[in-house]
């Protein structure tokens, strides 16, 4: 209380953000955090100005986290990039209708340097193409028949999420390259 009286949570708020973001926090638990925000219901201004503020640090936060990833498929790029697009188009309603221009603006600035970086990064990685076999193969077999190189089973393994690399299912995701 004492904080938002004299108009310095800002500061305290980013700073929690900054050091969860450096202690490792993945972008499911930073997302984790921004639902649980847009679920409270608040009845006091300063609880709104709260609310809103850590929405749009963990926006930012997921921004920074996701400016150090490194994706191996389009794929993965692609899942990001639509998990993405509504939690930024709840923000940035909320800045709207509050008619705050400035983080509207800054929202839009920080949505479209996610997407050009994700749409930069997707660009070299190879495309996803799907397979489909008459019978369960072990992975070693599967990436054999799929890149005639036995040695990227753990690839094929990891991207279609198989549980027991002794028994994949008939049919999953391969890179192209």
């Amino acid at each position: 209380m004492k904080l938002l009286i004299h108009d310095d949570i800002g500061p305290s708020l980013d700073a929690c953000f900054d050091d969860a973001r450096l202690a490792g926090s993945t972008l499911q638990q930073i997302e984790s955090v921004r639902r649980q925000l847009d679920a409270e219901t608040t009845a006091t201004l300063g609880g709104i100005l709260v609310k809103n503020a850590s929405v749009r640090f963990c926006l930012a936060t997921e921004a920074a986290i996701i400016a150090r990833m490194e994706f191996v498929s389009r794929q993965s790029v692609a899942l990001i990039k639509n998990e993405m697009a509504q939690p930024f188009a709840e923000a940035e309603e909320i800045a709207a209708d509050d008619m705050d221009s400035m983080t509207y603006q800054a929202l839009i600035r920080l949505q479209a340097a996610i997407t050009n970086h994700l749409v930069e990064t997707a660009r070299p990685l190879p495309r996803m193409l799907r397979y489909q076999f008459a019978a369960v193969l072990p992975s070693l077999m599967l990436s054999y028949r799929l890149y005639d190189d036995a040695s990227r089973a753990d690839e094929v393994r990891q991207e279609n999420k198989i549980v027991h690399p002794a028994f994949c299912p008939t049919e999953g995701l391969a890179l192209s390259q």
